[in-house]
């Protein structure tokens, strides 16, 4: 049930084969201060049939109601195994829908991950085709795109087309419009740049265990062979460095593991656990480093 001022109401209608059936009633508002709420009668109920939203695609989806005619709708787009792909999310008071989508390696396991960015010229709920591209000649981003090549340990990382999606909204050739269809560029010039690299990229240990080796971040200084990666090693400690921590009743190093992970600043944070995954020890490693403080005396 929804109040709304005007005698028209949008309703993206994402539902399955069947009819939508509605009813209204006038409301009036008496009384000094206008709180009074009297309802009138409702009318009689109207209906009209209902296409089936893409029929040929797995989706789930979910509308949320607010005050004043507001309302957030959200539907998440499957392939057949079920993952997920594409997540579209509608808000009511915004003119466009805000699109993110998910793309997997060959084993499966996530690892593109596009950040959600509006999407122009599109206004209803809808799955977005070719949404990521390479370049505006390809088809959507496949693992072919941005998976290692076989005799080569350096990751693919392809810069995306600034026409589509949201390399095209984290760009300079942003041209997204307001409400009204005039452009805003105030606005948009506070848009910082991914330069091809709106998304995050996640590669795993080739050993089965899907542990995570390496992730980047967003743009181009971050992005995967940039050198600022997020990179995961994982091992077992020295028997010398756990009767270090917590003498020679911890037991046999072979029952402990070991991680370190290097931030993209080269901060290594080291992480100790026993057999049942609970962390134990943490620690920075590195080089020491020299800290100079000043004094400001203020007469």
């Amino acid at each position: 049930r929804v109040i709304v001022k005007n005698n028209v109401y949008d309703l993206n209608v994402a539902h399955e084969d069947g009819y939508l059936f509605w009813r209204v009633r006038p409301v009036a508002y008496t009384g000094s201060d206008f709180k009074s709420r009297v309802p009138g009668l409702w009318g009689g109920s109207n209906s009209f049939p209902i296409v089936q939203h893409e029929p040929l695609l797995n989706w789930q989806y979910q509308i949320t109601f607010s005050e004043e005619e507001k309302s957030k709708e959200v539907i998440s787009y499957y392939d057949g195994s079920l993952r997920s792909r594409q997540m579209v999310t509608k808000i009511k008071s915004d003119p466009y829908v805000i699109a993110a989508e998910t793309h997997y390696d060959y084993q499966g396991r996530q690892s593109i991950s596009v950040i959600p960015s509006p999407v122009e010229d599109i206004t209803s709920i809808q799955y977005i085709p070719n949404l990521t591209r390479v370049s505006s000649t390809d088809s959507n981003l496949m693992p072919s795109d941005y998976e290692s090549m076989l005799n080569s340990c350096v990751p693919v990382s392809p810069a995306l087309s600034s026409s589509f999606g949201a390399s095209r909204y984290y760009s300079t050739d942003n041209s997204m419009a307001n409400s009204t269809g005039k452009e805003i560029p105030s606005f948009n010039h506070f848009i910082p740049s991914a330069q091809g690299y709106p998304y995050t990229q996640t590669l795993y240990t080739p050993d089965n265990t899907n542990r995570v080796k390496t992730q980047s971040g967003l743009g181009n200084t971050l992005r995967m062979g940039g050198g600022h990666e997020t990179y995961s090693y994982y091992g077992v400690p020295t028997q010398t460095e756990l009767d270090a921590l917590f003498g020679n009743n911890v037991g046999y190093a072979t029952h402990y593991s070991k991680t370190m992970v290097m931030d993209p600043n080269g901060q290594l944070s080291v992480s100790y656990q026993n057999l049942r995954g609970q962390v134990i020890a943490t620690a920075l490693a590195g080089d020491a480093l020299l800290f100079y403080f000043f004094w400001e005396l203020a007469l």
